[in-house]
């Protein structure tokens, strides 16, 4: 768990009783619970509709947006809980987070929690996103990245990490690394 090494990351009522964490935990258990209701609420307006209004229904762009955001914001503390906590499973976890954010909500936004996404999909010109939307995809998983930055740094004390390459090599390297696994 990238939370692991800040919380012990007991994440469950059953759990956290069971193993004997911190009561309070289920405290803040609870109103995880409450948002998660909220955000469901947010990106899956149709489940509160008619039947019939549930089959015609399309997303609108404000509930593209909210499941872009959080499936951005999923994905980036995940990977700066990671590397903060020095994990060895960054590569596992990070992919569960988006393989979670996927499965969740690509059938609402299309799942792209990446600007080089958003980016290549307007630029395909399938008609699966506007350029106008688009922009506001960048812009909502910038925020959510910056949220999420300042999430995981605040949770290790302000500590946080370069994404630079290591002095030792060449950025030539690791620019070609970003181009092909953007």
């Amino acid at each position: 768990h990238a939370a692991g090494p800040v919380s012990g990351a007991a994440l469950n009522p059953a759990v956290t009783i069971g193993m004997g964490a911190p009561l309070g935990y289920l405290g803040w258990q609870a109103i995880g619970s409450m948002v998660a209701v909220l955000l469901f609420h947010l990106t899956r307006p149709e489940d509160y509709k008619s039947d019939d209004e549930f089959f015609a229904y399309e997303p609108k762009l404000p509930t593209k947006l909210a499941s872009e955001f959080i499936g951005t914001f999923m994905l980036a503390l995940t990977m700066g809980l990671n590397v903060l906590g020095n994990s060895p499973a960054a590569a596992w976890s990070a992919a569960a987070a988006m393989m979670s954010m996927i499965y969740a909500l690509s059938d609402v936004s299309g799942g792209h929690f990446n600007p080089a996404v958003t980016l290549a999909v307007v630029t395909s010109r399938k008609g699966k996103c506007s350029v106008w939307a688009g922009c506001f995809y960048v812009l909502f998983q910038v925020m959510a990245g910056m949220l999420a930055s300042l999430l995981f740094a605040g949770l290790h004390q302000t500590h946080t990490f370069s994404v630079l390459p290591e002095s030792k090599l060449p950025a030539g390297k690791a620019y070609v690394l970003e181009l092909f696994f953007t």
